[in-house]
């Protein structure tokens, strides 16, 4: 059975003159289980760190995906065509992260964006799906707009990368 190595995480950050290096010894029954381990421990101190770096939070709960749906929505609503499909589908894949937050919460994501996006529009700004799955206030949950930043950008360049290979093989008629 192969066992990964410790993880050994650097900083070089402001924090780097308190701790230098930490580690974290990982085992487990079986390779899966350690490799989630370890990549959860990675994505959280790298949170952590952009966190105390940028010192820009936003809300958790799905309340920012929820708000640039709405915000892509009402853009969409004054285009036309094959556009206006692109943007109401980018609409919908943000709603994913509320959508699974309800879901692991054992509620129903469907009714739950539905419900989120209508209270949302009128002027609630700081709902979200909190950890029972219901829609309430977001007070503690927080994600740094940086890591956000980043997915929506990354997911963004991905799928126009897809579509501009999907437009190279329709050009050619395969």
């Amino acid at each position: 059975i192969r066992r990964p190595p410790r993880s050994t995480l650097s900083s070089s950050s402001a924090a780097s003159d308190v701790y230098k290096r930490q580690t974290f010894d990982v085992g487990g029954s079986d390779d899966l289980a350690v490799e989630e381990t370890i990549r959860a421990i990675h994505d959280s101190v790298k949170a952590t760190f952009l966190t105390f770096n940028t010192k820009e939070l936003i809300l958790g709960g799905g309340n920012p995906h929820i708000l640039c749906s709405i915000k892509v929505r009402e853009i969409a609503d004054t285009k036309q065509g094959r556009e206006r499909l692109g943007m109401e589908a980018f609409a919908r894949a943000l709603e994913t992260i509320p959508a699974t937050l309800a879901a692991n919460a054992g509620k129903s994501s469907l009714d739950s964006v539905i419900e989120l996006r209508s209270r949302l529009k009128n002027n609630s700004e700081n709902l979200g799906i909190g950890t029972n799955g219901e829609i309430e206030q977001i007070h503690f949950a927080r994600e740094p707009k940086e890591s956000l930043k980043h997915s929506i950008n990354s997911a963004t360049e991905t799928v126009i990368g897809l579509l501009r290979v999907d437009q190279l093989i329709s050009a050619r008629g395969d």
